[in-house]
């Protein structure tokens, strides 16, 4: 039985595919987007994440780790993630710290792995609930970086009629998006041309679209997150409008940027990359729905 390797688990979710979702956000992605609000996904294993609100600076952890990661010097814990070995000891011994539950831990790692039998009865009595009304959705950092595994699973849903959704780059070699093609039943593609965009990457992302869209377009849905500097141009919704024209996919979900992931930059010891940039107001972003409902599109602002 294969291994997946997830790190967050949402019960409940109306915005990420069509009806009521579970959404199973999967360890491992193969860019570095400037406005990634998970930057803890990653890497297949989690670094070392330290919240500063949760931590009483009680220096448990300074005397117990064998590499010398903590200091707590004059009311300041200090971490070093780089000297970090994964062994989980502080974590165990701070008071203010769960080891299964990193998101209201001071100290945690953002993984878990997990075999494919053993997750889907985790997921199946929700999924059950939902089997009707939505399914599954599957997201990450990158779901295609454990495209194998995640294939099983799926395969398990689609043998229960649960719905499935696929969230993804589809920037990594389309035998990726083949193993999976015959277990997924939507596909969430993010397309957002920007100044960050490497060449290969895009070619391989319309390579990958023009295969889905040969397989079904109306199982497409384009997501496009609005990060001003980067993907708000209006040279890159005309690409946009370009790709999902010669594909024949109709809808578009226009995302605006979510300004509350520099936490997770913060508890990883990184400087944040977009410190200082503002929110598209609600005017801006319904003048960037008209762009695309201007040229027929479906278009629609998750907020």
């Amino acid at each position: 039985m294969k291994i997946l390797k997830y790190f967050d688990i949402s019960w409940f979710s109306s915005v990420d595919g069509p009806g009521t979702r579970v959404v199973l956000y999967l360890l491992g992605c193969n860019l570095r987007c400037p406005w990634c609000h998970s930057p803890h996904s990653w890497e297949s294993s989690s670094p070392l994440l330290y919240f500063e609100s949760r931590c009483t600076k009680c220096g448990e952890c300074v005397d117990i780790c064998p590499n010398g990661v903590h200091e707590v010097s004059n009311g300041v814990h200090l971490v070093n993630h780089s000297q970090c070995n994964h062994c989980g000891a502080c974590i165990e011994i701070c008071p203010s710290s769960d080891i299964n539950k990193w998101n209201t831990s001071a100290l945690g790692f953002a993984g878990k792995d997990i075999e494919v039998s053993e997750l889907y009865q985790l997921l199946k009595p929700q999924l059950d609930l939902l089997k009707h009304i939505g399914g599954l959705t599957v997201s990450g950092g990158d779901p295609l970086v454990q495209s194998k595994a995640l294939a099983e699973l799926l395969k398990i849903c689609t043998a229960d009629g649960i719905h499935t959704t696929v969230e993804t780059s589809a920037t990594l070699n389309k035998k990726h998006i083949e193993e999976l093609l015959p277990y997924v039943n939507h596909w969430l593609i993010g397309l957002r041309p920007s100044r960050t965009d490497k060449v290969e990457d895009w070619k391989q992302l319309l390579s990958n679209i023009q295969l889905l869209a040969a397989h079904n377009p109306n199982q497409i849905t384009i997501r496009t997150p609005i990060i001003p500097g980067y993907t708000d141009t209006q040279i890159g919704y005309d690409m946009i409008i370009e790709v999902m024209r010669a594909n024949g996919i109709k809808s578009i979900e226009i995302l605006p940027y979510n300004p509350y992931s520099e936490n997770y930059y913060k508890a990883m010891g990184l400087k944040y990359p977009l410190e200082g940039i503002q929110l598209p107001s609600n005017e801006e972003l319904i003048g960037i729905k008209g762009v695309f409902t201007s040229a027929g599109i479906n278009a629609k602002i998750i907020a």
